[in-house]
């Protein structure tokens, strides 16, 4: 039902392996998104392009000149993006080995970004036939941000180990080991007790009450002095401790004043059936009176004991 504890070579495994793979999966997600938006991006260069032609088609006038005026520009948006892709792909792999990008892979992902953020423009324009100020300025704004955001996504890398991810794996590693070896200490009986009483107001700052308290519990702990006693032939036969105040007497055990009367009379009838000339005999004086086979027979030898007086 509850899984078991992994063990702390286990656990520093994990950590490990954790470090060297953080940021692939968060990368990963960011390229399929970068690619999405290059799509869509790509979708609307077309159309901005050459809306007219995609319309032409559409409606079933095709003509040659439509045709090849939209191939044309399918091959050039595949091209854009194509380039926009291969110089942000270029840049992310200077990034991973800590290089500087290339000018000229910055120079074609900002050109082929501003071409793609003016379709856009376009595009949506077409599309929504502004007529306020703040329909502009949507418009502008999705156009010039929709290409930086692809080519964000699409150079994100998953994240180096640095300096500071080695300082907190240490610092994480060396405070368990500390802590194996404090509880080792405080469990081991060879220790003393004052060590342990130090080492536990370190940790937990008592107050001065408190630690009024921990010294008097140590020096009444301090007072225990076990003492081997050896036997004849030189055994040891058991540990007794001085200074330990002894055990009080074990109450008596004597009989109450009811149970004493419930023997008189007892006995009172077992005198009186004895001088009647009965014969009797333990198991029937404990049927008879109800008593167990021991008392029975106690009671027995004490009547016929004075009967014989």
């Amino acid at each position: 039902m509850f899984s078991r504890r992994p063990d702390h070579a286990t656990q520093v495994r994990r950590r490990l392996t954790r470090l060297e793979r953080q940021g692939e999966r968060s990368a990963g997600a960011d390229h399929g998104f970068a690619g999405l938006l290059i799509a869509t991006i790509a979708a609307a260069a077309l159309i901005g392009i050459s809306g007219a032609d995609v319309e032409a088609i559409l409606s079933g006038h095709v003509r040659a000149v439509d045709a090849i005026s939209l191939a044309l520009a399918f091959v050039f948006v595949l091209g854009m993006n194509r380039g926009l892709l291969a110089a942000a792909r270029n840049i992310r792999r200077s990034a991973s080995r800590a290089e500087p990008a290339s000018r000229v892979d910055l120079a074609v992902l900002w050109t082929v970004a501003l071409v793609e953020a003016l379709s856009v423009g376009y595009m949506f324009w077409l599309l929504e036939q502004p007529t306020s100020l703040i329909q502009w300025l949507l418009i502008i704004a999705r156009a010039a941000f929709v290409p930086p955001i692809a080519v964000y996504l699409e150079v994100q890398v998953a994240h180096p180990i640095d300096p500071r991810d080695i300082a907190v794996e240490a610092a994480t590693g060396a405070g368990l080991g500390m802590l194996q070896d404090y509880v080792a200490i405080a469990n081991d009986h060879t220790v003393p007790l004052a060590t342990k009483t130090q080492l536990y107001s370190a940790a937990a700052a008592p107050t001065a009450e408190q630690a009024q308290h921990l010294a008097a519990m140590q020096a009444a702990a301090s007072a225990y002095q076990p003492v081997q006693l050896l036997g004849a032939d030189g055994e040891p036969l058991r540990t007794v401790a001085t200074n330990v105040p002894p055990k009080p007497p074990a109450p008596s055990r004597k009989r109450t004043a009811p149970a004493e009367a419930k023997r008189a009379t007892r006995l009172e009838r077992l005198r009186a059936a004895l001088a009647d000339g009965e014969s009797l005999t333990v198991r029937a004086v404990a049927r008879r009176f109800r008593v167990s086979v021991g008392t029975a027979q106690a009671d027995l030898q004490a009547a016929r004991g004075k009967s014989a007086a």
